[in-house]
């Protein structure tokens, strides 16, 4: 009974620290799915900046 309670015991600690590491693991990929997210909102708007004076540009040689 007692080795049994042991195996149940150890099985349970095992568990607890693949279930940290899942967690970690979650954090530093959601980290990186931000970090994208960030980057391609800030070349979204590089590029509108750039239409934008692009725009300017061609309305000025136009005229």
């Amino acid at each position: 009974m007692g080795s049994r309670l042991e195996e149940v015991e150890h099985a349970v600690d095992q568990n607890g620290s693949e279930i940290k590491a899942s967690q970690i693991e979650i954090v530093g990929l959601q980290n990186e799915i931000l970090n994208a997210l960030q980057s391609g909102l800030m070349s979204i708007a590089e590029i509108q900046e750039f239409r934008g004076r692009l725009e300017a540009l061609e309305r000025r040689i136009g005229q």
